[in-house]
């Protein structure tokens, strides 16, 4: 018999509440984290962002067929790629969306609500990532308790577009390689880093380059920690095994036909500005490394950028260094690397300081900071009366950031983006689905951002109905902009005066200030949805 486990618990029956407090504080405060994310991640989910976008919708609806067919709306079966707005996206959320919309139906809450779970547990998993990192809990209860409030994170975990579960899958790949190199683990725990790592790559476009060069920093990491030679052909025999296994459809697909599963990267590439790719790609590269962008208003918050340099310089003290850090030389390569690799595949694209790209570079920063904070409290460590004051300050300038934050984000933006995010497009889509047998034929204003999703989202329209021909119907470079011309009794398509002409107002859809966004004439059965 076990008569360890008899002894802990006697201990812990005679241990005080105090005591017990003190023992487990870090389990008591992680709990408080996730508590606070869960709420300020699922308070209001489907009012904030105020409507669904059509990225949003197009997810929800691709989500919703699948569940009921295994095809997405175009009648692919169990794509490897979305066919989406003949974009060809990454398909993971809208996998991951499927059995939510199955059992809760399709709705703004349930496409979103994946995205905020994700985003609850990545809150507990980076307190996980940065107390292996640093074997310290303080530290990992800080990064936790930062990124539960930080408003990049706050704002990706409630908004259903592909990249905003790239932080969760990416924090989860970095945990299980850390892991797996304590010890020497069987094969099937590196082929699980391949794994998590392949799933990456079908997230977001940007994660095809960012993942594999972020693979290769794991292999120099193990180079640099002197792994055997023997297991380091074993480990990574198994990670890339897996990962070629798990991604080959993409990047086989996207070798074969470049020109239409690579169509958007086509779009926004650096070759189409018609300057230097070089100078254009480092003119990019280096202004992500830029303060501003990354401590700006939305990112993070201001003063903790001195903790961000701070954490830089120990990791490399930790890297050049002979003596020890508390940071070892393999962690310090891995963070530093991935602060030089995350901003590669977008300073590839023509847009600078994108967010939706470079999504995967903001745990980086925010880990440095919170190990330029622990640097901060060893400096302190004889001073013990001014380590209180230290972690009291860090903490109220923090609530006081959200404090502002907070206030604009779930008071004032909802009434602030409306146009933003096509105000009345779900009031009369609904209204639509609720008169349907009062019309022979509804033109819908093609000023509305792909309309037809928004019929297919809120009409509850079975997915074994869906017409396939409409829907993939040939269409010009113009058309292509509206999206679907034709569907069902729908048309889609700019209104005119003659279109207008002897009908009468049936409906107007206005908000709180008596403001219309959309009105609806009717001449007979003949409907038309005019945006204002």
């Amino acid at each position: 018999m076990d008569l360890s486990r008899l002894t802990n618990f006697n201990r812990v029956e005679k241990l005080s509440f105090p005591a017990l407090v003190k023992e487990n504080f870090a389990f008591y405060l992680l709990g408080l984290n996730l508590l606070l994310a869960l709420f300020l991640r699922l308070y209001n989910l489907a009012g904030i962002p105020v409507w669904v976008t059509p990225d949003e919708a197009v997810n929800g609806v691709d989500a919703y067929s699948l569940s009921q067919t295994l095809r997405d709306h175009h009648g692919n079966f169990l794509p490897p790629m979305l066919e989406s707005f003949d974009d060809w996206a990454s398909p993971a959320l809208t996998y991951l969306t499927v059995p939510f919309v199955w059992l809760l139906g399709l709705s703004e809450f349930t496409v979103r609500l994946p995205v905020a779970l994700t985003g609850v547990a990545s809150v507990g998993l980076i307190y996980l990532l940065v107390k292996k990192l640093t074997n310290r809990k303080e530290l990992g209860l800080l990064a936790s308790f930062l990124l539960c409030l930080m408003p990049w994170h706050i704002i990706s975990s409630r908004y259903a577009i592909p990249n905003n579960i790239v932080t969760f899958f990416l924090l989860l790949t970095l945990y299980l390689f850390i892991v797996v190199c304590e010890d020497k683990p069987a094969i099937w725990k590196f082929a699980a880093v391949g794994l998590c790592a392949g799933f990456q790559v079908y997230i977001y476009p940007t994660q095809k380059v960012f993942v594999l060069l972020l693979l290769g920093l794991f292999l120099l990491s193990d180079v640099l920690a002197k792994t055997s030679l023997k297991l380091i052909f074993r480990k990574y025999a198994a990670i890339f095994g897996t990962f070629l296994l798990i991604t080959s459809p993409v990047y086989l697909l996207t070798l074969a036909d470049p020109g239409k599963y690579n169509a958007r990267f086509n779009d926004i590439s650096i070759l189409s500005t018609g300057g230097n790719p070089f100078i254009e790609f480092f003119k990019r590269y280096f202004s992500y490394f830029s303060l501003d962008f990354n401590f700006g208003a939305g990112i993070t918050y201001k003063f903790l950028a001195v903790f961000y340099i701070a954490g830089i310089i120990a990791c490399l003290y930790a890297l050049f260094a002979r003596t020890p850090s508390f940071i070892s030389k393999p962690v310090s390569l891995i963070l530093l690397g991935w602060l030089l690799i995350y901003s590669i595949p977008a300073s590839l694209t023509i847009d600078y300081y994108h967010f939706n790209r470079s999504i995967h570079g903001f745990s980086v920063i925010l880990i440095l900071t919170v190990i330029g904070f622990g640097v901060l409290l060893d400096f302190l460590k004889n001073k013990r009366l001014v380590i209180p004051v230290a972690w009291a300050v860090v903490l109220l300038f923090t609530a006081y950031y959200f404090y502002i934050f907070g206030a604009e984000y779930f008071v004032n933006y909802p009434r602030t983006t409306n146009d933003e995010f096509q105000h009345g497009a779900k009031a009369y889509s609904q209204y639509l689905a609720l008169n349907d047998a009062r019309y022979r034929s509804v033109k819908v204003d093609s000023r509305v951002t792909k309309p037809y999703v928004y019929y297919l989202f809120y009409s509850g329209k079975d997915p074994r109905q869906y017409n396939y021909v409409e829907i993939n119907a040939r269409r010009t470079p113009e058309e292509q902009l509206i999206g679907v011309l034709k569907l069902d009794k729908y048309t889609f398509g700019p209104i005119t005066a003659g279109d207008l002409a002897n009908t009468t107002e049936i409906y107007a859809v206005k908000d709180k200030n008596g403001q219309s966004w959309y009105r609806i004439f009717a001449s007979d059965d003949n409907w038309y949805v005019v945006k204002q």
